[in-house]
């Protein structure tokens, strides 16, 4: 979950928001499973935090699960992780 501050308002300020767009870029792609629904993309930074992106298109959502390390073990069970919504896990 995210401890970036938030408005007054309840509003997302432009600046934490370009934050967490330079924090997403440091991730390239690694792995990829379309075969069945739902869909698995997953991303890797270069000190080994990984965040997997779970496609479901029968429901028509993403899902996310992230950590710091271990990505190989997460992405071997990929299947029994425990997904949330975007601004749920960043």
């Amino acid at each position: 979950m995210s401890t970036r501050p938030r408005s007054n308002e309840g509003q997302r300020h432009p600046t934490w928001e370009l934050v967490e767009i330079l924090e997403l870029q440091k991730y390239r792609f690694s792995d990829m499973d379309v075969s069945s629904d739902p869909m698995y993309v997953g991303y890797v930074d270069p000190d080994g935090a990984w965040y997997i992106m779970e496609f479901n298109n029968a429901s028509g959502t993403a899902r996310y699960v992230k950590g710091s390390s271990g990505y190989t073990t997460a992405w071997t069970n990929r299947a029994i992780q425990s997904y949330g919504y975007y601004n749920e896990v960043f």
